[in-house]
């Protein structure tokens, strides 16, 4: 059974080590350069950056049987992180970490979700109700040579709205 959770600060490390994991495979499965994969792993991936994050955005770990098997961000109406564990992909633990972002979206009064994509992950958020609203390059940073696909998921009938910027992707 999956226990959903906000991250406790003690949660830090073991974030940072799924997160890891996730890029690892990530970098793996997309063919990222090594300047990409370093960037994920020691920027993004890090304890520093969790723990920073995690005070600016709300912070959701998926547990099962006492071991954080993923986790999801959200900063606004924006999902900007949402990882699972690779060993435990296929087990419903992303469809309950995005459940439980889209209840604290809905729940903060937005009434759309957005999220910022690689392409081979479009198939789960449309199974998830999001539908694809744009691509962005990157601007700056290590990803410049990438396509983010911007989804969006309306919660109650709202318009598209892309503001978020794409130049870090992936978060």
């Amino acid at each position: 059974m999956v226990q959903i959770r906000r991250m406790e600060n003690e949660d830090a490390a073991a974030v940072s080590e799924v997160l890891c994991s996730c890029y690892r495979w990530l970098a793996e499965r997309e063919r990222y350069t090594p300047e990409q994969a370093a960037f994920l792993l020691q920027k993004r991936g890090s304890e520093e950056t969790v723990r920073a994050e995690s005070r600016e955005e709300l912070y959701l770990v998926a547990c099962v049987d006492g071991t954080l098997a993923g986790m999801v961000s959200v900063g606004g109406s924006e999902v900007t992180k949402l990882y699972v564990e690779p060993s435990r992909h296929g087990q419903g633990i992303g469809s309950e970490l995005f459940a439980a972002a889209e209840s604290a979206i809905r729940e903060a009064g937005s009434d759309r979700m957005l999220l910022g994509t690689t392409p081979g992950t479009v198939p789960f958020y449309e199974s998830m109700g999001m539908a694809v609203a744009g691509r962005r390059r990157p601007t700056g940073g290590p990803f410049t040579d990438r396509d983010v696909v911007i989804m969006e998921k309306r919660l109650s009938g709202a318009g598209v709205l892309l503001t978020e910027s794409a130049d870090e992707w992936p978060r």
